[in-house]
């Protein structure tokens, strides 16, 4: 029961937004109502100084870097303000979860027992505090300023103060929670459960509270009491559906279908919630709900809209520099001032006619226009911005941002955090594959998962642990339970079905009726208009083999992805992360290769692998253990090799030069040298290996080694040349270069894009799957 003058604060908006809509019809006196963050923003004050914008922000870190000249050289940290603008965001994400958890840079030293990363973080330390004398100096403080204080005003407002913990609280955060339980009442609600460990050692230690683990608390904070205590009674839905799809997008036909059962069953629409682990997923979902039976939590993304759609053709046309027939005034705008200061009036001008588009347009304006506004500052404070960096810069901060979706259904559709709070009776729950769920965090990019355990910070595990925990309370309070994922030679179910006691409940996997149910009548889709003739420099830029084997292949696929810049195919299913098996073969052989230079140990690869692939989800072991067994083989090749005087130069090397009178370049996985100098250029291949040499040619080409092997890494183990004389019709690198000179020579006016051939049709389809 809450007392008169409490106020209430819930993790989440959407909590808050759920306590409104419960006490709807209650002739009853709305308590003050808060989410965490509003109401930390009235809590915590620094006297005298004023909270810094992004200009402000990056004016400071930018000179601490220059006052610490061992940041650009050891740290990396680019001279170049717009390479600075990217990486500053690193860094400020890292500076801030260092005091979020109360961790001082030395204690990360003191845990790093092997010193691997002792000078990086010595630099860190001192770049730190050089950015925050930066700040006081001018006045400002940002969110990881460790000087504030408490509103004691605001605080003292409320006879009581009641706060619903959900998630692991910071260190910050608990001392907060300590200083505002010393000015009147607090209570802290909460649920202590196996995957919560955290928050219970948290609570413990700061309140000195006993707790056990599997109960509903509402403890005093300031008198350092239990309030209440009840046993929580795991309960499991009534109905358990668990499927899985050979095709992502097949999900889509159960996500609706399973609507359609909950609500046959007696729920009503607005008590079913679809969960996307993978916020892209809801783009999926809105392309095949024509009737709109879904809401979007998250929005739509900006990237969808007309005018970051011409503001992205701009970039990718002035970039490529391509000529087409026609001009717009925003080519033209953007063509003629490209390299000169930005012109932020004219730019917002410019703009406004595209907002009228969109559903959204005040929104939308408003957000555009802030963007500029916040450019503009940095352009006036910090360094003076070219009207191509401005493009490049507001692409990449919109693309990450999201405009309100008004209408659809009472079903709504959310991503993980989003459901906190919630309590729907029907859950759905999309990919739920090993590589999205968990879901990976990218703040672990200093410090490996080890340190930061130790160090007191978030770990891998309890990220893990703290998913675990909210999928465990969306299934606990459903009443009818959907789950699926997509199962194919790239995605494997996730570890968490069998975790949760769920695997037992899945669906024999027949999907026909899936695939009938999203059929629709064919369409016929033209993309390039009959005899569309392209102005193109092919050699402007340097020659890759990928870039020339395209070329060769098919001039339509070419266009796309060079010319237009569209992304590589895609499978329908769930990507594969970066840590997929192919990866991390050749990752790990660069490591030991990089190390050993002259030998090849059985039991050391192994052992470097074992580490490599333990960090993969993506990876299966049965497959993985035939590939140690062929590695017995591929170490005695690879001494046999160096004891013909063999030795490991360079791994993963890129290079440029020049061949027949062009520029190319690449990446090579291995150069070797023996002891009269010569080079060896070596691929590895973990699919099939090419019909010809080609690669190799151009390899050598590139690197000036007169030897060129694949190794086949899926069966043989064996160093495999394919020399051209093998071929009836042997592929010369030298002549291939010539056809493409002799092509484009006469061809001032640019060339005819067609593809020929069924297997270069098959191609562009394969290129554009997951674009459309």
């Amino acid at each position: 029961m809450l007392k008169k003058n409490e106020a209430v604060v819930f993790s989440t908006a959407r909590a808050l937004r759920e306590y409104k809509k419960s006490l709807f019809g209650f002739d009853v006196a709305l308590n003050k109502c808060y989410d965490l963050g509003e109401f930390f923003e009235r809590v915590i004050i620094v006297n005298g100084l004023k909270k810094a914008d992004t200009a402000t922000k990056l004016y400071c870190l930018k000179n601490a870097i220059s006052s610490v000249n061992e940041a650009k050289e050891a740290l990396g940290i680019p001279s170049e303000f717009f390479a600075f603008l990217k990486c500053s965001e690193y860094i400020f994400s890292f500076f801030k979860e260092l005091c979020l958890f109360g961790v001082s840079i030395e204690k990360i030293e003191l845990k790093d027992t092997y010193d691997n990363f002792g000078e990086h973080l010595r630099i860190l330390a001192k770049l730190f505090k050089e950015y925050e004398k930066n700040l006081k100096a001018k006045g400002f403080y940002d969110e990881i300023s460790s000087d504030y204080e408490i509103n004691d005003s605001f605080i003292k407002e409320f006879s009581s103060i009641k706060i619903f913990l959900d998630g692991i609280p910071s260190k910050h955060e608990m001392q907060v929670f300590k200083k505002i339980s010393q000015l009147c009442e607090l209570k802290l609600g909460f649920k202590t459960t196996e995957f919560n460990s955290k928050l219970q050692e948290l609570i413990t230690n700061s309140f000195k509270i006993p707790l056990k683990n599997g109960f509903e608390y509402e403890i005093n904070a300031s008198e350092n009491k239990i309030i209440s205590e009840e046993k929580l009674v795991p309960k499991k839905p009534e109905s358990i559906r668990v499927q899985g799809f050979s095709e992502r997008s097949l999900q889509c036909a159960f996500v609706f279908d399973e609507i359609s059962r909950m609500i046959r069953a007696g729920l009503k629409a607005d008590e079913i919630a679809v969960i996307l682990p993978d916020e892209s997923f809801a783009q999926i979902l809105r392309n095949i709900d024509e009737n709109n039976m879904l809401n979007y939590a998250m929005g739509k993304s900006v990237r969808d809209e007309l005018a970051f759609c011409v503001l992205n053709a701009v970039q990718n046309t002035l970039k490529k520099d391509t000529a087409y027939h026609y001009e717009t005034k925003y080519l033209e705008f953007f063509k003629n001032s490209y390299e000169n200061p930005a012109d932020f009036g004219a730019i917002s001008e410019l703009l406004k006619p595209l907002y009228e588009h969109s559903t959204n347009a005040s929104e939308l304006e408003n957000i555009f226009s802030k963007e500029l506004f916040s450019l503009e500052m940095l352009s006036k404070n910090l360094q003076t911005l070219k009207t191509k960096e401005v493009l490049e810069l507001i692409l990449d901060a919109l693309s990450k941002t999201s405009v309100s979706l008004s209408g659809g259904g009472a079903v709504t559709a959310m991503g993980l955090l989003e459901s906190r709070g919630a309590k729907p009776k029907g859950v759905i729950i999309v990919d739920f594959n090993d590589d999205i769920v968990p879901k990976r965090s990218q703040k672990e990019l200093f410090l490996s998962s080890k340190i930061r355990a130790s160090a007191g910070l978030i770990s891998h595990k309890d990220r893990e642990n703290l998913q675990k925990g909210y999928y465990n309370a969306l299934i606990n309070g459903a009443k009818y339970l959907s789950i699926s994922f997509t199962q194919n030679e790239q995605s494997v179910k996730s570890r968490f079905l069998k975790e949760l006691g769920l695997d037992e409940f899945e669906l024999k996997n027949d999907e026909k009726n899936y695939e009938i149910a999203l059929a629709k009548p064919e369409r016929i889709l033209e993309f390039l208009k009959p005899n569309l003739r392209i102005k193109h420099d092919f050699f402007a830029s340097a020659l890759s083999f990928s870039r020339l084997s395209t070329f060769m292949k098919c001039h339509e696929l070419y266009y796309y992805k060079y010319i237009l810049g569209l992304k590589e195919p895609r499978n329908l299913g769930a990507l594969r992360d970066s840590a997929d098996f192919g990866t991390t073969i050749h990752g790990a052989l660069a490591r030991y290769f990089s190390e050993h230079k002259d030998s090849c140990d059985y039991k050391l690869l192994c052992f470097m692998l074992d580490n490599a692939f333990k960090a993969s989800s993506s990876v299966d072991e049965l497959e993985f253990e035939m590939l140690k067994e062929r590695l017995k083989r591929f170490c005695e090749l690879q001494n046999e090799h160096f004891s013909r005087g063999w030795r490991v130069s360079a791994c993963e090397k890129e290079l440029k030069n020049e061949f027949c009178g062009i520029k190319i370049e690449g990446k090579i996985d291995r150069i070797d040298i023996n002891e009269n100098g010569e080079l060896c250029v070596i691929d590895y291949k973990t699919g099939s290996l090419p019909k010809n040499d080609l690669q190799l040619q151009f390899y050598k080409a590139l690197s000036g080694a007169s030897k060129g092997y694949f190794i086949d890494l899926k069966e043989s183990m064996d160093f495999d040349e394919k020399k051209a004389s093998q071929r009836t019709k042997p592929v010369i690198l030298e002549d291939e270069i010539q056809k493409i000179k002799d092509f484009f020579a006469g061809r001032n006016d640019g060339f005819v894009c067609s593809c020929g051939g069924k297997e270069h049709n098959y191609s562009f389809k394969e290129l554009l799957k997951g674009q459309l």
